[in-house]
Parts: C-alpha cells; sequence; structure tokens
C-alpha cells in the first residue's frame, strides 16, 4: 500500500465519479498545496456547480486550478530517489 498524499506531494487524477472532472480533469498532474475538509452535504463540481455530490468524501486536495479534488481520486507520485530505492530492493537477490 502506498502512503498517504500529503502536502507537497506530486499526484494525478486517475479516476472520477462525475463526468465533468472526469472529462476536464482525468489525467491531469498537480502538487498539493492543502486540503479542505467537506462538510454541508458533500463535494460541489467547481466546473459545472453540481452539489451535494459524493456525500462520504472527507477531504479535497487543492492545487489543481482553484478547484478541489477528491482524494481517492488521486494516486501519488512518488519521487525519483523513491522509485530508485525500489528499484535496488528489486535487484537485491533475498
Amino acid at each position: 500500500m502506498s502512503e498517504p498524499i500529503r502536502v507537497g506531494d506530486l499526484v494525478v487524477v486517475v479516476r472520477s465519479e462525475h463526468e465533468c472532472t472526469t472529462r476536464i480533469y482525468g489525467g491531469a498532474v498537480f502538487t498539493v498545496t492543502g486540503f479542505e475538509p467537506q462538510t454541508g452535504g458533500g463535494w460541489t463540481c467547481g466546473r459545472c456547480g453540481a452539489v451535494n455530490l459524493l456525500p462520504n468524501i472527507l477531504e479535497v486536495a487543492l492545487g489543481l486550478h482553484k478547484y478541489g479534488v477528491p482524494v481517492p481520486w488521486l494516486r501519488r507520485i512518488p519521487p525519483l530517489a523513491e522509485l530508485d530505492e525500489a528499484e535496488r530492493k528489486e535487484e537485491t537477490p533475498a
């Protein structure tokens, strides 16, 4: 399992349960600048204005334009040093 997403992480939008977001931001890469809790009924799409979507999403990540993206839609892109370390572990015989 990968590490939780934190401020400063590079992430990619890998999925969406809202057609507008998938079409516009699917595959978008951005750096997380903060998080915002969701209260009052769920996520609101900043693009089309649809409201009360995803009521079980507790938090969105900030950093993609001015819109928050639900954290479960994101995957962390590991730093190169972390990838190099994983490769070295795979090459080392047990």
